[in-house]
């Protein structure tokens, strides 16, 4: 069994928050706008930042690798 140490364990415990409050604080303006259909298209929430065009743009290279392996 591996053992780990708790320092180890502590800053992992730091990471997985940092990471859950990044998350949180990137999501917020969900809630804060969900109301206003200006942020709004065909009932969906549009991209509104550079790099939500970035991560679109990476998912669809991922799918079609991901697609073009399980076509082999």
């Amino acid at each position: 069994m591996i053992q780990i140490s708790n320092e180890t364990k502590l800053t992992l415990f730091y990471i997985l928050l940092a990471m859950t409050f990044s998350i949180l604080m990137r999501l917020i303006w969900v809630y804060q706008f969900a109301d206003m259909e200006a942020f709004k298209f065909n009932a969906q929430f549009m991209i509104n930042t550079n790099d939500g065009y970035f991560l679109r743009r990476v998912q669809g290279i991922y799918l079609r690798v991901i697609y073009s392996i399980l076509m082999l």
